[in-house]
């Protein structure tokens, strides 16, 4: 990672944008490039830089947290029922990406007993991720935090008590 989370983040946020980050190597390494496409039930694209996006996420996912449930938009789930519950959308905005227009993201959120507790967004192309969690879900002391990658400028925003999630 190109940044410092607080020292007492949980391992899931760890996780999960570490999942974020090596998903969004793969299909920066795809992008405007040469890639299949075939069209879903639901007549919306998938490619297959998705499936190789969740397949990773999913097992960096799943290797640090076996017991947890796995919902992805592409492949097949895991353990739905379990009270930790991964879902995921390994490219959320596949026509982008198949236009070769860079406005789309990898999105990752975690459930705890059916509430989201944490989601990280990592905005492949335009360098950021973006992380919101409920508090103590992440940090005690970040409930939302922003940041910016592979710049100088980091920036962690604390949301006052009477907005948070």
């Amino acid at each position: 990672m190109n940044f410092t989370l607080p020292d007492d983040s949980s391992k899931e946020l760890i996780v999960a944008i570490e999942a974020s980050i090596a998903a969004a190597e793969i299909s920066k390494k795809y992008f405007n490039g040469s890639f299949e496409v075939s069209i879903k039930d639901d007549m919306t694209p998938v490619t297959e830089v998705d499936i190789e996006c969740e397949k990773v996420i999913k097992k960096i996912l799943l290797s640090s947290f076996p017991d947890y449930g796995f919902f992805g938009e592409e492949t097949a789930q895991k353990n739905k029922d379990a009270d930790f519950l991964w879902l995921v959308d390994p490219i959320d905005g596949t026509k982008s990406f198949v236009r070769g227009y860079p406005f789309f993201s990898t999105q990752i959120a975690l459930m705890y007993k059916g509430k989201v507790i944490l989601g990280v967004s990592n905005g492949t192309m335009f360098l950021f991720t973006v992380i919101s969690a409920l508090p103590n879900a992440i940090s005690a002391a970040f409930p939302v935090i922003f940041l910016f990658r592979r710049s100088i400028s980091m920036r962690w925003l604390s949301v006052p008590p009477e907005i948070r999630l």
